[in-house]
């Protein structure tokens, strides 16, 4: 099974696949923080993360796609637009028939460091001790994007797990 974490944003979108083999182990397949220029119209910036968004897509081939739940920002006009940018990468995933899956930010720290309050250091820490991959010098939304995904395939096993 893979699956395709996404931090959404338009400034910067973190997308990342992990894969998971039937042996149950997990295998980073591709991260990436994507950025688009803020000179360009927000149209223009939504249309290049869409072409990104389903590049990935197509190239990778994932069952699911499990995307961070917005949480509420005091800056109203940047809430509207990740908002925005969160409807455009639901109707791809519909327009493409995966399952998406959304978990809030507290729900994927507890999930990934056993905190539900932890920072961003331990969250890198912890993705990087799950993973493998170095986290350091990754921006804080492929990192998050990583983390989504592990949620996913952590909550997918609860589920398949269950008596």
């Amino acid at each position: 099974m893979r699956v395709l974490g996404v931090d959404p944003g338009y400034n910067r979108l973190g997308l990342a696949i992990i894969k998971q083999h039937s042996d149950g182990s997990q295998q980073v397949e591709f991260s990436v923080c994507v950025e688009t220029k803020k000179s360009l119209d927000f149209s223009k910036r939504l249309w290049q993360l869409a072409e990104e968004f389903n590049l990935i897509v197509d190239t990778y081939q994932p069952e699911v796609v499990a995307m961070e739940k917005i949480f509420l920002s005091q800056n109203k006009k940047t809430a509207m637009a990740v908002a925005e940018t969160r409807g455009m990468l639901k109707f791809l995933t519909e327009s493409k028939k995966l399952l998406l899956v959304e978990y809030t930010p507290q729900q994927i720290k507890l999930t990934v460091t056993g905190f539900g309050r932890a920072d961003k250091t331990q969250v890198k820490n912890l993705v990087n001790r799950l993973t493998g991959v170095e986290t350091k010098q990754k921006l804080d939304d492929e990192v998050d994007a990583l983390a989504v995904a592990l949620t996913a395939l952590a909550h997918h096993a609860l589920v398949i797990n269950r008596p």
